[in-house]
C-alpha cells in the first residue's frame, strides 16, 4: 500500500441560477431561496506522475490533469440591506479527471456533496 500525497484542485465555475426574495421582514431584511446549475473547468495539481506508486518519490507529487464536470445547488438567505447576505448552500457536484494516480490508468471520477455558509457583500 502507498500513501496517497495531498493534491489540489483549481477550477473556473460558470454558474447560472435564479432567486425568488420573499416579503420583507422588516425594513431591511428580506429572505430568499435560489438554484442554480455550474459548469467547471480546470486542473488537478499535484496529481499525475507517470510511473508506479512506490518505485519513484516524484509519484503524486508533481504535474496536474484537467478536470471537468458540473453541480447543482440550492440555497437560502437573508438579505439584510442593499449590501449584505447571509446564506446556507447546499451543492452535489460531479468531476472527471482525465488521468490520475493509478497506475496510469486514464480517467478518474469523483462525486461528492458540499454545503456551505457565504457572506456575501455586494458593492
Amino acid at each position: 500500500m502507498v500513501d496517497s500525497p495531498s493534491s489540489y484542485i483549481k477550477t473556473i465555475d460558470f454558474y447560472v441560477g435564479g432567486l425568488y426574495n420573499f416579503a420583507k421582514i422588516a425594513e431591511s431584511y428580506t429572505p430568499y431561496i435560489g438554484a442554480g446549475y455550474a459548469k467547471v473547468k480546470g486542473d488537478w495539481h499535484n496529481s499525475y506522475y507517470r510511473g508506479t506508486p512506490g518505485d519513484d518519490p516524484r509519484y503524486g507529487t508533481e504535474g496536474k490533469t484537467k478536470v471537468d464536470g458540473r453541480y447543482i445547488s440550492v440555497k437560502t438567505g437573508m438579505n439584510f440591506n442593499e449590501h449584505y447576505n447571509l446564506e446556507l448552500e447546499h451543492a452535489k457536484h460531479k468531476l472527471h479527471a482525465d488521468s490520475f494516480r493509478s497506475f496510469n490508468i486514464n480517467g478518474a471520477d469523483a462525486e461528492f456533496s458540499k454545503t456551505s455558509l457565504n457572506f456575501i457583500y455586494s458593492f
